[in-house]
């Protein structure tokens, strides 16, 4: 009949109309991820940009400013994540994207600010599950915090190693090796020696300078060549100019380039580092993935090296420490048992 030839005839209409809708749809979102990936760069690329830079002479409060400003508006614009800490003097950051976004933000800030042209820039292949989630710009005292203020250096850095120097100096069995990271880092990897290794078995940065002003430090580096290493060179820079600082006796001191990373990066293999790297980001681990595992469980001893997003604390002084698994749910704070880190109490398990 006519009323069942204009039922069939509106049906087909609103399917085309629900198919043309859809199809439009369709062609909505690909011109979307088109235009994302033209500015951006392909979405399956990312990468990490890690660096420092120290400046000399000093940031004005006005170019710091400036700097801190550059970095928030261009990353926000450039879909950037990560941390970036400005200071008067320099800057110090680790921030993801993708790998078109990066290279410009690289390129532009180096445009924009000429005195950063000498920073070394390392760039990462980022799995996509380790990328930051948030941008935190921020200004700061420091470039890193190590207790004392700029203005207190008067001495330049140690003298810089390139990677295959760095290994063949490790060799020399009079040298003197400090590795000055926290004790959960040094817990999970660590350069092996010919000569004198020392971990100064530190929970923060800031306990460095204690460190080395103690008597028993001063002793086992007095004279001696100082060997001096950290994840990516950073700590390394005000360190070593610290310790220079301290007298006539503690001049022959050098620091690792690049620091851990650039190294690895020489010795895929692992050279003669040990163990994992551990990293200030969401991979928390770098290395080759047939490297031994040198950390331990604080509570079994089995071997573990993997630091939870929310690892577990030492209950007194608030140091991540390693827990592995089936240990878990032994050290849960809810069932009020407490850890005790080696720091705190040095016969625990898992100590070095």
């Amino acid at each position: 009949s006519g009323v069942e030839v204009a039922q069939v005839s509106d049906m087909r209409d609103r399917s085309g109309a629900v198919a043309l809708t859809t199809s439009l749809g369709v062609v909505t979102a690909l011109v979307a991820l088109w235009t994302w990936r033209r500015r951006y760069g392909r979405q399956d690329q990312y990468l990490f940009l890690q660096f420092y830079k120290y400046v000399d002479p000093l940031w004005s409060e006005e170019r710091r400013a400036a700097v801190l400003r550059w970095f928030e508006e261009n990353c926000n614009s450039l879909g950037i994540k990560g941390r970036m800490r400005v200071a008067r003097e320099g800057l110090n950051g680790s921030l993801c994207g993708a790998h078109r976004s990066i290279l410009k933000l690289r390129d532009g800030l180096v445009a924009s600010f000429p005195e950063l042209a000498s920073t070394d820039f390392k760039l990462v292949d980022a799995p996509i599950d380790a990328l930051d989630r948030k941008l935190r710009v921020w200004s700061a005292a420091s470039v890193v915090e190590l207790g004392i203020k700029a203005e207190e250096i008067v001495e330049p850095p140690g003298q810089h190693l390139s990677a295959q120097e760095f290994h063949a100096a490790l060799q020399d069995p009079d040298v003197v090796v400090c590795d000055i990271r926290n004790a959960y880092e040094t817990r999970v990897g660590r350069f092996e020696t010919q000569g004198k290794f020392l971990d100064p078995g530190t929970r923060h940065f800031t306990d460095t300078i204690e460190w080395l002003q103690e008597p028993a430090t001063r002793e086992q580096l007095a004279g001696k060549k100082i060997l001096m290493y950290c994840t990516g060179g950073v700590r390394c820079e005000r360190t070593t100019q610290f310790l220079k600082g301290r007298g006539d006796e503690f001049k022959s001191v050098y620091q690792l380039q690049g620091g851990i990373h650039r190294y690895l990066e020489a010795f895929p293999d692992g050279g003669a580092f040990k163990g994992k790297n551990y990293v200030f980001d969401r991979r928390k681990l770098v290395g080759p993935e047939t490297a031994d595992v040198l950390g331990r469980c604080l509570v079994c001893a089995t071997p573990w090296e993997t630091l939870p997003d929310k690892p577990r604390r030492c209950s007194i002084c608030e140091m991540p420490v390693l827990v592995c698994t089936p240990c878990l749910r032994k050290t849960d704070p809810k069932t009020g048992l407490k850890l005790e880190c080696e720091l705190c109490k040095p016969s625990s398990s898992g100590s070095s």
